[in-house]
């Protein structure tokens, strides 16, 4: 007589129902955006004014009513413009974070992780990035703290391209690579320097530089249109001007390259000064 194939399975495990299951259900978590912290705040204002309104209705024809309700609107009143004004929005998340932190330790990162923290007493909020060099077991590490609100407040002010141009002098060798220590004041500070200096050079060449009219050039404004129009036609005057003064051109624009005109850039320049 012969048994019957044991069709159980090797291994029998307990499974969760479909519906119960939560696992393909979680999201990427997101930090929290530090700017609700304002809804409490109106929250607490809000209250604030019903309390002065009692306070101010209420207080003589009620015993319920007394000066603790007026103590009360004060303190709901601090507690809820310190929760407006430290609601910073957050401009930088955490990828950004990362890029800019392995940005400025100068070496090859292989893990990193970042942790958000809050400085001062306004909760100004900031990235703590923990990075580690690229070896295993890795060999250096580095604390980059990316303070995303006061960063992101120059950048608007100063504006991105203008500013990426003074990181370029701090590069390790290697495009976007910059030597280990290098910190956004150091960049801030060489674009300070750079413009105070930019105001000494400028009002000392006010002194002997003067305006061209448009009588002495005008006149070339056909020739010139002919030989910039395609490139771009608002340079036109200046073509024009190099032309009836026979002069060369000193700029970084590909426009004049070509026009009949000599041109000079800042990098030849300073290698004629420099010689």
């Amino acid at each position: 007589m012969s048994e019957a194939p044991d069709t159980r399975p090797d291994d029998v495990r307990d499974e969760l129902p479909e519906d119960l299951d939560a696992h393909g259900a979680l999201a990427e978590y997101e930090f929290p955006d530090n700017s609700r912290r304002r809804r409490p705040g109106l929250i607490y204002l809000a209250v604030a004014v019903m309390c002065v309104a009692l306070w101010a209705t209420q207080r003589d024809s009620s015993s319920l009513v007394n000066d603790g309700f007026l103590w009360a609107a004060v303190l709901l009143g601090l507690f809820g413009l310190f929760s407006i004004t430290s609601g910073w929005r957050m401009h930088v998340d955490e990828q950004q974070a990362l890029v800019a932190a392995q940005g400025a330790v100068g070496f090859a990162v292989g893990h990193a992780s970042a942790q958000q923290v809050w400085h001062g007493l306004r909760s100004r909020p900031t990235w703590r990035v923990l990075i580690y060099s690229a070896e295993e077991p890795p060999r250096r590490r580095g604390l980059v703290l990316v303070d995303q609100e006061r960063a992101a407040r120059y950048v608007r002010h100063i504006g991105y391209y203008r500013l990426s141009a003074y990181v370029r002098t701090f590069e390790a060798g290697e495009r976007d690579v910059l030597r280990a220590g290098t910190t956004f004041d150091e960049v801030l500070n060489l674009y300070i320097f750079d413009r105070k200096l930019r105001l000494i050079v400028l009002d000392a060449l006010e002194r002997i530089v003067h305006p061209v009219d448009m009588e002495v050039y005008g006149g070339l404004q056909q020739q010139a249109l002919r030989r910039i129009e395609m490139r771009d036609a608002d340079d036109w005057p200046v073509l024009a001007c190099a032309m009836v003064l026979g002069c060369p051109v000193w700029t970084e624009d590909a426009d004049f390259f070509g026009t009949g005109v000599a041109t000079w850039t800042t990098d030849r320049i300073a290698l004629f000064l420099g010689g």
